[in-house]
Order: structure tokens, then sequence, then C-alpha cells
């Protein structure tokens, strides 16, 4: 059975105030107040609506501030359900990527190569991407900044990745050449060399990158426990 709750419902509030405002406007102008009016008074009426005004403009507050209080409570919950969101995107956008080749890149020595093509999409954190105006509005600072810190570091990760991609393919192309070109071409090898040292050098990158995102996940992780807590 469907029951009407006051509380949420602020028109109602705002009619009741208005109600009662015309009910004094009407007793006021029958003459019931006349006994507890100055002697002589002629404008009960007049009395009778600045007291109904008063009743309606306190209905006005009343409905203002309710609208803002139940609007504030749609935003955090809003806010909680994005929270979470990103979380269980990162997390699982990590989870796939550590099992692919994240502990291949955590390992990876010092000038060693990482001779891996690992697919980059286009679509990278689509809750994230999606609700840039739900993280302006957060109110927890350090929650926003590390939201956008560790999205970030993600990315950055990914675009290192791409670089990796594009040396692979570069080294792959010298390679050929010299294998195909004339013998002990000099330039031919030293080319090939130049791509495998650029590469071995990059991986520490790859590696440093990899660090920054792992360290930033566990940072969100946990600023994400403690605001879905309060």
């Amino acid at each position: 059975m469907w029951k009407l709750q006051p509380i949420d419902q602020p028109l109602f509030w705002a009619l009741i105030a208005v109600a009662a405002g015309l009910i004094f406007a009407g007793l006021a102008s029958t003459g019931v107040f006349d006994r507890w009016l100055t002697a002589g008074s002629t404008q009960p009426a007049l009395i009778g609506a600045f007291i109904g005004g008063g009743f309606a403009l306190s209905g006005v507050v009343l409905t203002d501030w309710l609208n803002r209080r139940r609007a504030r409570a749609h935003e955090a919950v809003i806010n909680r359900r994005y929270v979470r969101a990103v979380r269980d995107e990162l997390e699982t956008v990590w989870k796939s990527y550590h099992d692919d080749i994240g502990t291949d890149v955590e390992a990876l020595q010092p000038d060693h190569r990482l001779d891996f093509h690992y697919p980059i999409y286009e679509e990278l954190l689509p809750v994230y991407h999606g609700n840039v105006s739900i993280i302006l509005n957060l109110e927890d600072h350090e929650l926003r900044k590390q939201i956008v810190v560790t999205c970030t570091s993600f990315m950055t990760l990914m675009d290192c990745f791409r670089v990796n991609n594009t040396m692979l393919v570069d080294c792959e192309e010298a390679e050929a050449k010299q294998r195909f070109g004339p013998d002990g071409d000099p330039k031919l090898a030293e080319e090939v060399a130049r791509c495998q040292k650029r590469i071995a050098e990059y991986g520490a990158t790859i590696r440093a990158a990899h660090i920054d995102v792992k360290a930033n996940l566990e940072k969100l992780t946990a600023s994400i426990e403690r605001a879905l807590q309060t």
C-alpha cells in the first residue's frame, strides 16, 4: 500500500505551510483575533496576511533545504558507486595485465630487453574517462588526487608498451635488412646494434612505470576502503 512519507516530500511541507497561512489569514479576516490586537486596530486581515506570508516563506525555505539535502544524499550515492566502479575497473585491468606480462616486467633485469609485443587497446579505463565530472565533485581531495594519479600512471605504463612495440618493429625491420642485405655490411650491423641497445635500455623505463602503477594502486585501494567506511 502506498504511504505518504512527508520528510521525503518537500512539496507536502510547502503545501502545509501555505495552507496554514491561508487559514490564519481567513481567521484574521473574521475578527477572531481582535481581542489580542491593540485597541482600535482595524487591520486584522493585514496581520493575518503577514502571518500567512511568513508561513509561506517558511515553506519555501524548508522546501529548498530538503531539496538540497536530497540532492547531496543522491550525489553521495553516485560518488560511492563511482569509486567502487573505478576500483573494480583498475583491479580488473591490472590483474589481466599482470597475469599476461606483469610478472615478466617486474622480473626484468637492467639492460635486458622486453621482447614482447603487448597489445594496447584504444578504449582504456572507460569508467574513469567517462565520468570526469564525478571526479571533480568528490569532496575527498586525497581520494580524488589518488584516482587521477593511479589512472594516469597506468596509462603511462601502456604508453611505454606502445613505444616498446614500435621499437621492436623497427628492430625487426633492421634485422631483416641485415639478414637479406649484403654480408658483412657494417652500417646494417650498426643499425641492428643500436636498435637492440635502445630496447634494452628502455626496459628499465617500463619496469619503473610498472612499479609506479603497483604502488599507486595499493594507495588507491587503501584510500577507497577508508572512504567507503565513512
